[in-house]
C-alpha cells in the first residue's frame, strides 16, 4: 500500500494561504487564496490493478477544501473480467476529450488538473508540481461567478464572468462522496476498494451565449448522487469556474 500522502507531501492538502504559498516559486505571492476549487478528475476503474493507490490518493486530497477531486470510472475495463459498478460511457468521452484537448493518450489511473496539465494519478510529486502551476494561473486569471440554489426540488445555476458569447461550457457533475467495492474477479480479484467523490453522471448545459441561467428538476440526477460540482471550461478545456454543492439540502 502507497504511504499516507498526508505524511509525504504535507504541501498537498495545504489550506491556509501560507502553505499555499509555499508552493508557489521563488519570487512569486498571492494577494489571497484560491478563489474557486482546483478540479482535479482521476480517471479511474475497479477493474484496473494500477488504479487503488490513485484511489487512495485521491481521498487524500478530498481533505483539502481548496481541491475538487473527482473520480470518473471508465467503462473500457468492464470487459476483462470485472464490470465497475459506478462505470460511465460519459467519463471514457470525457477523458477522450481532454485527450484531444492536450493531445496525450488516456489511460488509467489519470489525472487531468483543471483542465491544464495530465499527470499519473497515483504519482504525488506531479500531482503537487501541476497544482503549483494551476494555482499560479488562477490567480492570473479573472473568478468565474457561479450562483447555484437548490429549492423546492429545483437546481437554479446562473453564471457571470468574463466569457465571451459561445466560448465556455458548463458542466453539472453530480458525484458519490464515499462507496467502498469488494471486487470479485478481474486484475483486483479479493481486494475491497474505498472510493471516493465517485462521479455519477455528467451533463452538459451548453455554451455561454451571454447571461446564462439554468433549472434542472433535482430528480433527473442518480438518486446515489448527494453532491453536485458545475464546472465552467473554456473552448480549450481550462477549467474557468467550479461550485460544490450538496443536491438534497
Amino acid at each position: 500500500m502507497m504511504a499516507s500522502i498526508v505524511h509525504r507531501y504535507p504541501k498537498l492538502l495545504a489550506a491556509s494561504l501560507g502553505l499555499w504559498t509555499d508552493m508557489l516559486m521563488p519570487g512569486q505571492t498571492l494577494a489571497a487564496g484560491p478563489t474557486r476549487p482546483i478540479v482535479l478528475e482521476l480517471y479511474t476503474s475497479e477493474g484496473c490493478s494500477s488504479c487503488p493507490p490513485a484511489e487512495e490518493l485521491l481521498g487524500q486530497l478530498m481533505t483539502d477544501p481548496d481541491l475538487l477531486p473527482l473520480a470518473f470510472h471508465v467503462d473500457y475495463w468492464d470487459g476483462q473480467g470485472w464490470r465497475d459498478r459506478f462505470s460511465l460511457a460519459a467519463a471514457t468521452q470525457r477523458q477522450h476529450d481532454w485527450g484531444r484537448h492536450l493531445k496525450q493518450q488516456v489511460y488509467t489511473p489519470q489525472m487531468i488538473i483543471d483542465g491544464r496539465h495530465s499527470v499519473l494519478g497515483s504519482d504525488g510529486p506531479a500531482v503537487v508540481a501541476a497544482l503549483r502551476e494551476s494555482l499560479i494561473a488562477l490567480h492570473a486569471g479573472s473568478p468565474m461567478n457561479i450562483e447555484a440554489t437548490v429549492s423546492d426540488g429545483q437546481l437554479l445555476v446562473e453564471l457571470g464572468g468574463n466569457c465571451e458569447p459561445g466560448s465556455c461550457d458548463t458542466y453539472l457533475v453530480s458525484y458519490l462522496p464515499q462507496a467502498s467495492t469488494h471486487v470479485g474477479r478481474g486484475e483486483n480479484a479479493g481486494r475491497t476498494i474505498a472510493e471516493w467523490n465517485v462521479v455519477r453522471s455528467v451533463q452538459k448545459l451548453g455554451e455561454v451565449k451571454g447571461g446564462p441561467r439554468w433549472q434542472i428538476a433535482v430528480n433527473t440526477f442518480p438518486t446515489d448522487a448527494t453532491k453536485l460540482a458545475i464546472v465552467v471550461q473554456d473552448a480549450h478545456g481550462s477549467v474557468l469556474g467550479a461550485r460544490v454543492l450538496d443536491l438534497h439540502g
